[in-house]
């Protein structure tokens, strides 16, 4: 939210019903203005940290636009596929031990 009160962008993880218990699926939507600040990177990066560290192993994420623009995220954070299934395309992205070091207080502990 900017000072004005603005809301630029918006991010969430929740279990993905569609798999495994073990799979978060994730939306993340910054409003066009805003995009091409690094934004998006930082909320992926804290969403992959906090869901590694709530027990999740894999993110899910259906995309509604560019998947290309989405895989690029995701792949800064783990190893990501396309899969195409009957109800349309989404990515898997499995993450990795290191994604924790993307949680807010964990990087600014290793960069003190």
């Amino acid at each position: 939210v900017t000072p004005a009160g603005e809301v630029l962008a918006t991010a969430t993880a929740t279990v993905d019903a569609r798999h495994n218990r073990e799979s978060a699926e994730v939306a993340v939507l910054v409003e066009d203005k805003w995009q091409d600040k690094g934004i998006g990177r930082e909320l992926v990066t804290q969403l992959s940290a906090s869901a590694l560290v709530c027990g999740y192993t894999e993110l899910i994420a259906y995309t509604a636009t560019s998947p290309i623009a989405a895989q690029r995220l995701l792949l800064e954070v783990g190893h990501a596929r396309v899969v195409t299934a009957s109800d349309g395309m989404h990515m898997h992205t499995y993450l990795p031990e290191s994604a924790a070091l993307g949680l807010g207080a964990v990087r600014e502990r290793l960069a003190s």
